[in-house]
This record gives structure tokens, sequence and C-alpha cells, in this order.
């Protein structure tokens, strides 16, 4: 297994899907910073500012990761579609299982990683500001990196559409049809890869006071995280079952 791993990192280690990693945390939190920084320079308090901070970030920062999740499934898998090489990989004695999860972890490494810049990334805007006294790290988790972890069961389930999908094009647009569909599924269709997102989503705050008081209380909710992996596990076991039954032209 530890070997599939190295070998799917060796393919991409020079694409440009590592730079899209940092580019885009890099991308949001410039445009965080612009805004702050009119903010705070329209006469608004730094507490108005932190606000307006965590209120973009639950707005928009969803809809980032639905963006970049199909890109990173779909181009992990795309480099054996392209180069036609599906057939000459299952010539050897490798299990399918183990293609499989090598591709999934690296999908699932992508978006961590990515979580982990964009808490950093608000982190220094804030501390450029001089309002980071105004939060814990905490509630910066719980704002900015509780999404992604979140994501697993809408990985695995991008993940699945791109490997027996025949191109690309199809799980990328489910993919990018997420920012539809997960509102319209939020709590009656949370067991969906898209309602489940939606549904336990930190909600967004309501004014800076809100956030004064979810200070001593802002964390992710357990079973939220145990049950985004249980689904996760879950999609991801379809998902092998589904691959294992497609054949290769």
């Amino acid at each position: 297994m530890s070997s599939m791993i190295g070998v799917e990192f060796i393919k991409f280690r020079r694409s440009w899907m590592v730079w899209l990693i940092g580019i885009v945390p890099f991308a949001f939190c410039t445009l965080l910073g612009l805004a702050l920084r009119f903010y705070l320079q329209t006469n608004h308090t730094p507490e108005q500012g932190w606000g307006l901070i965590f209120t973009l970030v639950s707005r928009f920062l969803w809809q980032v990761i639905a963006f970049t999740v199909p890109i990173f499934t779909s181009y992990l898998v795309s480099m054996e579609q392209l180069s036609n090489t599906w057939k000459q990989i299952f010539v050897i004695p490798l299990a399918k299982w183990k293609v499989y999860l090598a591709k999934f972890f690296w999908a699932l490494i992508f978006t961590l990683v990515m979580g982990i810049l964009f808490v950093l990334g608000v982190y220094f805007i804030c501390l450029f500001w001089d309002i980071e006294h105004l939060f814990t790290i905490n509630q910066l988790i719980f704002r900015v990196y509780s999404p992604f972890m979140l994501a697993i069961p809408y990985i695995s389930f991008q993940l699945w559409i791109s490997m027996v999908s025949r191109n690309q094009t199809t799980p990328i647009a489910i993919g990018i049809a997420a920012i539809i569909l997960a509102p319209v599924f939020k709590n009656w269709g949370w067991w969906t890869p898209w309602g489940f997102w939606s549904t336990f989503l930190p909600a967004e705050p309501t004014s800076y006071q809100a956030l004064f008081m979810e200070k001593t209380t802002s964390a992710l909710d357990g079973s939220s995280l145990l049950l985004s992996v249980l689904f996760g596990a879950i999609s991801l076991a379809i998902g092998v079952v589904h691959f294992y039954q497609k054949e290769f032209n």
C-alpha cells in the first residue's frame, strides 16, 4: 500500500496540482485581507472586522472546497485516463483497491493540507491587523478548518464518480453542482454527500457579538467528525466495489 502511495506521489509531484494547493488559499486570503483593510479604514471597529472575516469564511469557504475537490480527484484519475494506462496497470498482479485507496489518500491529503494553509492565512491576516486577540485557536479551527474535515464524504463521492467515469467532465460538473445542491439538501438530505456538508457546517455568525459568546464553546462536534469519517468510509467502500466491476478498454 505504501508503495502505491509513493507511486502516486511521483506522478504528480512536479505538476501544477501541487501549486494549486497553495495558490487557492493565497488568493482567498488575499481577498480577505483586502476586504478587512477596506472595512477597518471605513470607521469600523476591529471587532466588526473580526466578524467580517468569519462571516466571509462561513459564506464562501465551502464553495471554494466544492470547486477544488473535484479538480483534485479528477486530476488524480486523469493521469491514467489521458495516458490510457489502466489496462497496463492491471496486467501486473496489483489489487485494484490499493490503486483506489492510494488516490483517495492523496485527494484527502490535498484537501486537509489546503485547509491548514487556510487556517494559517486567516491567522496571519488577523495578526497583521492586530485582531488575533479577539478569537481563540479553537474558534479558528472550528470556523476555518472544520469544513475541510467535514468534506470527507464529499471527497469519497467525487473520487468514486471520477474513477468510474470515462472522462472527467461529468465528475467536475457534478462537483460544481454541489454549490447548488448543498443548500437544497440541507437538513432533510443530511445523509447525502452535499446535504451532510451543508447540515453540519458551522452556521454563519449573526453578529460579532455572537462570535464573542462563541469563543468559549466553539469546537468541532465529535459526533459530526465521526459521521464524516463513517459516511466517507461507506462511500469509499461502494466506490471500490464499483471500481472492481469496471472494465477498462
